[in-house]
């Protein structure tokens, strides 16, 4: 008996300290202030002409800036963005630092052609388990193809694997974004995009 009310007591308490706090509740007003903020992080720095086009990290250099700038978020919408962001910069420095000749743009555009690549929309209204079918038979595909190179690695075609996942999540993660705007009621400019 003493070990069931000493059970009781301490299940709620472990599961409160291994996960944490649950967000606060966030009204629409809230969160509609917290996306307005993000969106001007977001134009500050869109604004910002880029200094050298071919130097690839200069884009996970200003998501780091946004991010930053955003600070800390409660509103769902807003960390789904901030979501969205890490998978961008993470997939934007992996694409930019790559040397490896079985990952460079030629390659990627054969197997493009090769795979019947998709065409993916991160903010339609368009059947997301099609396209999400899709994408998954592009990239068993462009496994398959990377296999024929004598060039690419298997540690190639985990990255690659990898990246197809960034993408994949970028657009589920942009589907959630489209639910969060409609959840929280939120008013979006004409010009919002993430694009940078």
């Amino acid at each position: 008996m003493l070990l069931q009310a000493f059970l009781f007591v301490l299940l709620p308490v472990s599961i409160v300290s291994q996960w944490g706090t649950l967000p606060p509740v966030v009204s629409d007003r809230q969160c509609q202030e917290e996306f307005d903020a993000t969106f001007q992080c977001l134009q500050i720095q869109k604004n910002i002409p880029r200094l050298n086009k071919t130097d690839g990290l200069e884009i996970p250099t200003r998501i780091s800036k946004i991010i930053d700038c955003m600070g800390r978020t409660n509103c769902n919408l807003t960390r789904t963005i901030e979501s969205f962001l890490h998978n961008e910069k993470w997939l934007r420095e992996v694409l930019s630092t790559r040397s490896q000749p079985c990952l460079q743009d030629e390659v990627f555009s054969e197997i493009k052609k090769q795979c019947n690549c998709p065409v993916i929309r991160y903010f339609s209204t368009t059947d997301c388990p099609k396209d999400f079918e899709n994408v998954k038979l592009f990239t068993r595909c462009a496994v398959q193809e990377l296999k024929k190179r004598k060039e690419c690695t298997a540690p190639d075609r985990r990255l690659f694997q990898k990246l197809f996942n960034a993408v994949r999540a970028r657009y589920l993660i942009g589907k959630q974004i489209s639910v969060e705007i409609d959840r929280y009621n939120v008013v979006v400019p004409r010009d919002f995009d993430l694009g940078l």
